[in-house]
């Protein structure tokens, strides 16, 4: 079969989905409170500061990789038209205006983050406790950005990178809070502060929250913190030579079956500057192989976990639930390749740390309207499949009777859902 190609169609676009989402961001008055608290000076020409705004949000939506591919929607007379503008300006205008962030500029991003998490999580999920996974990332970077550096724990590679902090909630997928680090900063560094300022972001009458971390967080000063604060935790631990001089000293009588051929055992012990005992939960699990040389003398070797918590209940159950924090890993992935998390930057640390703060916000926008528009079954999914389903959809705009009207195909799987949305935001 011969197919001829014409380019005769006027007024296509792949993102037709755009303007059930384009309006859930407008209605929640996002916008005006963007242009509202960040004070970055703007003279106007063309563009007013907003319309660098809503373009680059628009830019991070689409899962663009760099800023040049503002160049693709210059003829999108659909997403031009809901923008409210003539023309796109060129990428290196949007990256002149990012570096006009400062820091109390990216703070201001925050509490602009604060306000709508306060009002949508409770809109969209209205929980009495939370699980909070705090992790980190890195970032490799390639080029001369300010502040990245020899990874802490990656200086022989010699890659330089960011090192953001990120803090997840386990229950609903929302990134509660995140901030750019330096590569060469550790994991705890600044962790309390960090702690504190997400506690502002929980909306009133949330009490009952438990925090779960990696061994970057074990430290006495985050554990002093989140007991004075009442809140549960349970963090993987350093293997410090005391804490492992300790598991050691252990019995095997003490040790209880746990899953396959694993162990557990829990003992309560002070590390040499601590004031008070504190719970730890060890699991111990042969290795598939042993090297003959270390097993000359006969002892099994083992490799080992080890937690401490302040929360009651089982063993083996708080075990479990820690493992659960494996679903933050999957959720920084889905940071890195589908918001495209270090794709989009600068050559400015604070220009970089607001475009971190957009992304944050962004994600956080889209699982809400995913629960609130579409519902819980889509909770799970990631940005790049919610995309491909109320994204990326042909159409044509066209002009009737002094009205815009935006024609979808006939026959589109989701068009219930896509009217649903439309009739709960009218």
């Amino acid at each position: 079969m011969k197919i001829k190609t014409e380019f005769t169609a006027d007024n296509l676009t792949i993102f037709g989905g755009y303007f059930n989402i384009f309006n859930f961001f407008n209605k929640s008055n996002i916008f005006k409170k963007l242009d509202k608290y960040i004070s970055v000076k703007k003279r106007k020409k063309i563009y007013e500061k907003i319309d660098y705004i809503k373009i680059f949000i628009t830019m991070m939506i689409f899962g663009f990789k760099n800023m040049n591919q503002i160049s693709f929607l210059n003829n999108d007379k659909f997403v031009l038209n809901l923008l409210g503008l003539e023309k796109f300006p060129h990428a290196s205008n949007i990256a002149k205006f990012l570096k006009k962030f400062r820091h109390k500029h990216c703070q201001q991003i925050v509490d602009v983050k604060r306000v709508l998490f306060k009002k949508f999580h409770k809109k969209a999920f209205n929980l009495k406790r939370l699980t909070i996974d705090i992790d980190t990332t890195v970032l490799n970077l390639w080029g001369h950005q300010e502040g990245a550096e020899k990874g802490y724990n990656d200086v022989k590679r010699g890659n330089r990178c960011y090192h953001p902090i990120l803090a997840f909630i386990y229950e609903t997928k929302e990134l509660l809070h995140g901030i750019l680090k330096p590569g060469d900063s550790y994991c705890s560094n600044g962790a309390v502060e960090f702690i504190k300022e997400l506690m502002t972001m929980i909306p009133y009458g949330i009490y009952n929250i438990t925090f779960r971390a990696d061994c970057g967080f074990f430290s006495q000063e985050i554990l002093l913190f989140l007991e004075k604060m009442k809140f549960k935790y349970i963090i993987a631990v350093k293997n410090y030579p005391t804490i492992i001089n300790k598991v050691f000293s252990i019995k095997d009588i003490a040790y209880k079956p746990f899953e396959g051929k694993s162990e557990i055992a829990v003992f309560h012990y002070r590390l040499r500057n601590w004031d008070i005992k504190r719970k730890f939960i060890v699991v111990r699990t042969p290795k598939e192989y042993i090297d003959p040389q270390l097993d000359m003398f006969g002892y099994e070797q083992y490799e080992y976990q080890i937690l401490v918590t302040n929360i009651n209940g089982a063993p083996k159950k708080l075990v479990k639930f820690y493992h659960k924090r494996g679903n933050a890993e999957n959720y920084i992935k889905e940071q890195k390749y589908d918001l495209n998390i270090g794709k989009l930057i600068t050559d400015s640390f604070w220009a970089n740390q607001a475009i971190f703060q957009f992304t944050i916000l962004c994600y956080n926008m889209l699982v809400w309207f995913k629960n609130i528009f579409i519902g819980k079954s889509e909770l799970r999914t990631t940005i790049r499949t919610f995309r491909e389903r109320f994204l990326l959809i042909p159409a044509e705009l066209i002009k009737r009777s002094r009205q815009f009207i935006l024609k979808l195909p006939r026959y589109f799987i989701y068009k219930e859902k896509i009217k649903s949305i439309e009739l709960q935001l009218a």
